[in-house]
Order: C-alpha cells, then sequence, then structure tokens
C-alpha cells in the first residue's frame, strides 16, 4: 500500500482570517438567539423581595421560616448520618 503524502498545515492569512470572522459570527448568532429563545428564564432566578414592614404578622412569619430551616438542616443531617451508618456498614462487609 502507498503512503500518502503528508499536507503541510500552512494556508494563506487571508484564508485563516476569514475562517476566524466566520466562527465568530457564528458566536454571535448563537449569542443573539440565546437571548430571544422562549426558555430564557430557566436561566435567571427572581430575587425574593422580602416580607414588608407593614404586614400585620411578620415576626410570626419569620419565625416560622427559621423553624423550617432547622428542621430541613435537622432533617439533611439524619439523612447523611444514616448514609455514612450505611456506607460503614457495607465496608465492614466487604471488608471481612
Amino acid at each position: 500500500m502507498v503512503r500518502k503524502k503528508i499536507t503541510s498545515k500552512r494556508i494563506p492569512a487571508n484564508h485563516r482570517y476569514k475562517i476566524e470572522k466566520r466562527v465568530k459570527d457564528h458566536h454571535r448568532k448563537l449569542r443573539k438567539e440565546s437571548k430571544n429563545s422562549p426558555n430564557k428564564a430557566q436561566h435567571r432566578s427572581k430575587k425574593d423581595p422580602g416580607i414588608p414592614n407593614n404586614f400585620p404578622f411578620k415576626e410570626q412569619l419569620l419565625q416560622q421560616i427559621t423553624d423550617q430551616k432547622m428542621k430541613a438542616q435537622e432533617e439533611k443531617e439524619k439523612q447523611k448520618e444514616v448514609r455514612r451508618k450505611a456506607a460503614e456498614k457495607a465496608r465492614k462487609a466487604c471488608g471481612s
């Protein structure tokens, strides 16, 4: 079998600049389309406006929110502990 000649990777500067320009235009087009896409809301999350000061039960609501956060944190820690114990048990079972 005859071996193919290796072609040089040298190209004229004009050709190289044309390629760079096409790539840049393509990227610009993609950015423009992504701005106008309908699923734009997926990328940005709305800020929480908070609770206004003149809200009648603001203190109670804030207390409820902190309680919920504490419960969620405790539940997360319990789940983490359960997973850790299960992994430790599995390691002991495989090791012996």
